[in-house]
């Protein structure tokens, strides 16, 4: 699955160094943003970090689609 392309806090692609550290392998995390949500993302491991309630930020728009999915099965 390839990954969306990211862009920084400023709208510009590939994103910006945060100050996480992945919990994983302790390489830098890069923050990314995606659709409005910052992202830590692990160019090493490939982790993925969200803070609180931001998986559901990112989901919202498709939630009435996951339902639907999920409910017919």
């Amino acid at each position: 699955m390839t990954a969306p392309a990211a862009v920084d806090g400023r709208g510009q692609k590939g994103g910006s160094v945060g100050k996480a550290v992945c919990p994983a392998d302790s390489s830098q995390m890069l923050l990314r943003m995606h659709r409005g949500v910052a992202v830590d993302i692990c160019p090493s491991c490939g982790g993925v970090w969200l803070d609180r309630g931001e998986l559901e930020q990112i989901l919202r728009p498709h939630q009435a689609e996951l339902v639907a999915t999920f409910a017919n099965r």
